[in-house]
């Protein structure tokens, strides 16, 4: 006799967990939580800090995804005066604004301060090491400038930093080329004036010497002409003592 096969089991349809509905109270939550762990400064990964804190101390089970559009959304909403909320006390919505304000300077300020901690509550401090303390610096720059992108249309793209580097190196190479141009033509300049003063010193020689030759020939002429002279007084002297001794005899 065939046993009997087991009765199949039935599958039970897994449940789809609700999906979280923010009200007032939670939005507030929401954005103490991420002004706290600041993500806007330090990157788009401390949302899962932002998450994690919101599981841990409000009980909300809500991505960091989710979490972030919500903070966004609401951005967007304040910005164009459309945040209202139809429940909660006038001190509560106060509250929210001020939490929506606080969220907006973060996110419009490039020097806002950045809390010292990973999460709301945890107390785990930033990494003080400088390779660590440089990534946390560039997909804070990345993610600023993604949510500046879908929130503003006209804002003007970020500085090339490469071109900024090229630009400099540019510069110093054109002011090291005029540096060795100008120290250059110092140097032409002054090897054309000591070689002017070297012809000038020997066209002075040149005229001393000139001038010692006229000299000497005028002093040879004037000797000359003093023994004519001399001669011919002798000359004379003679011719007149002859004539002397003759009117004698």
């Amino acid at each position: 006799m065939v046993g009997k096969k087991p009765p199949a089991k039935v599958l039970e349809p897994k449940k789809v967990p609700a999906k979280f509905r923010f009200t007032l109270e939670s939005d507030r939550n929401l954005l103490t939580t991420a002004i706290n762990v600041n993500p806007f400064q330090l990157g788009r990964q401390k949302w899962n800090d932002v998450s994690a804190s919101l599981l841990q101390v409000f009980g909300y089970q809500v991505s960091a995804r989710t979490a972030r559009e919500r903070v966004e959304n609401l951005s967007n909403k304040y910005k164009q005066e459309q945040l209202i909320y139809k429940t909660g006390t006038e001190e509560e919505q106060s509250e929210i604004g001020k939490c929506m304000e606080e969220i907006v300077k973060l996110i419009e300020e490039e020097a806002a301060p950045v809390n010292i901690f990973h999460g709301a509550d945890s107390g785990d401090p930033v990494p003080t090491s400088k390779s660590d303390r440089k990534a946390e610096k560039i997909l804070a720059d990345i993610d600023r400038d993604e949510v500046l992108k879908r929130n503003y249309e006209d804002v003007p793209p970020p500085p090339n930093k490469n071109r900024a580097k090229r630009s400099k190196l540019r510069y110093e190479e054109d002011l090291l080329t005029k540096k060795v141009n100008h120290d250059l033509e110092i140097e032409q300049k002054r090897f054309r004036l000591e070689e002017e003063t070297k012809r000038a010193e020997i066209a002075n020689d040149t005229k001393r010497l000139e001038l010692e030759l006229i000299r000497e020939k005028r002093l040879q002429q004037e000797t000359e002409q003093r023994q004519l002279m001399f001669e011919t007084f002798q000359q004379t002297l003679k011719v007149l003592t002859d004539a002397l001794q003759n009117n004698k005899n």
